[in-house]
């Protein structure tokens, strides 16, 4: 999963249009700064709105140089039992349909990876996206023709751990560390609010190395 990490890099250009999308204020994270959509859900209205809801996929597309951005919306509900919807974090598209692809190589005690399982001895984890994770272990008890796996993933800054459902993608000999193994899953594709989590700490993470 290893790649030429300035590649992956949002640039200050895509970092400060993404800003300027959620209208983030000095000291405020993309969450706090995003503007909601109010929806009318009035009598004769509701029933049309939950519909609508339930059944499309709301985008804001923008083109943004050679890139592409495409933001879906989010349905949050409000404290007087209404909902409306708010922009997440998009995705960018390059060239002819290729999605760039969002990655951070972290410290090595920077992230916390675990199973109930107890599979691994010390995992490390050495790169992480949007898509999967990349750990290094020392001595995996990882059954490499089990696809499926559950871990726990914790992150600075995140008061509860994100549970991860993934498959098994990479089980090989670590190039650099004797005993060693590197491990890639690909998270799985129902879970979107795992997904939203990891791109709000891969932004987060992109913009202290953008500044």
């Amino acid at each position: 999963m290893a790649q030429n990490d300035s590649d992956n890099l949002l640039t200050r250009d895509e970092i400060e249009f993404i800003r300027e999308m959620f209208k983030e204020e000095p000291g405020q994270g993309v969450a706090e700064g995003m503007t909601p959509l109010a929806l009318d859900q009035s009598e004769h209205h509701g029933e049309l709105v939950n519909t609508l809801l339930a059944s499309c996929e709301l985008e804001l597309k923008a083109q943004v140089g050679p890139h592409r951005f495409v933001f879906p919306f989010e349905v949050a509900p409000t404290l007087e039992g209404r909902v409306q919807l708010q922009l997440a974090l998009p995705h960018i598209y390059e060239g002819h349909n290729n999605i760039r692809s969002w990655r951070f190589q972290p410290r090595d005690d920077e992230l916390r990876l675990s199973d109930y399982q107890d599979h691994f001895s010390d995992p490390v984890v050495v790169d992480i996206s949007k898509s999967g994770i990349c750990i290094r272990d020392t001595a995996p008890r990882l059954d490499p023709t089990i696809p499926t796996h559950h871990l726990t993933l914790h992150l600075p800054e995140y008061d509860e751990p994100v549970s991860l459902r993934c498959n098994l993608v990479r089980f090989d000999d670590c190039p650099h560390t004797a005993d060693a193994k590197l491990i890639a899953f690909r998270f799985s594709e129902d879970s979107p609010q795992v997904s939203a989590t990891i791109s709000r700490f891969l932004f987060s993470r992109h913009r202290r190395i953008a500044v």
